[in-house]
């Protein structure tokens, strides 16, 4: 996580701990960030205007079972942004979703978030808590997002494994020729 504030995002990092629970898989997909409004850390104290850098993955080659047993291993790796809630999601792509889904993994931030503390704690443990909300982004916070990102490109927000790296290697050749063209770059094929 950061803040709303123009800095230097370190992608590479952001790669290599996304990768690491990724390892073994053949994926492909982007890193995007989540603006929230509101958040609450462990501690019950509300922190305001932070951006949690996630990614949105398409997976194959995998039979769900082992994708399930995959996905624990995941989930004991990484902190979600909220104790009670989850840090990992995974979806079957439906027939005839599929565009929808690879929309979806490069489309730009469309909705803001805030996570809400509810006013009764949880009857079984005594904890609080909380639930994840979500309305369209902000005009205003668009414009935070655009400054937060304005060095930031789509191939450098892509990642691969496994066989979607040569698939990435592609995508991303293809989508890029007019502009080494335009820019007096070499064109060989990758």
């Amino acid at each position: 996580m950061t803040t709303d504030e123009p800095q230097q995002i370190y992608l590479s990092r952001i790669k290599r701990k996304l990768g690491g629970g990724l390892k073994g898989l053949s994926y492909i997909g982007m890193i995007e960030p989540g603006y929230y409004n509101v958040i609450y850390d462990e501690s019950g104290e509300k922190r305001k205007n932070v951006v949690s850098w996630h990614g949105h993955f398409l997976v194959w080659g995998i039979s769900r079972k082992d994708l399930q047993r995959h996905l624990k291993t995941i989930k004991a790796r990484f902190a979600p942004i909220m104790p009670s809630l989850c840090a990992v999601h995974q979806k079957a792509i439906e027939p005839g979703q599929f565009g929808y889904k690879l929309w979806y993994i490069l489309k730009s931030p469309c909705k803001e978030y805030s996570i809400g503390k509810h006013r009764t704690p949880d009857e079984r443990t005594g904890l609080a808590r909380f639930k994840q909300n979500s309305r369209q982004i902000r005009p205003g916070i668009r414009v935070k997002l655009f400054n937060l990102m304005r060095d930031l490109y789509l191939d450098q927000l892509s990642m691969a494994g496994e066989e979607g790296r040569e698939l990435l290697t592609r995508i991303k050749y293809e989508s890029l020729r007019e502009y080494r063209m335009e820019n007096g770059r070499d064109d060989r094929r990758p």
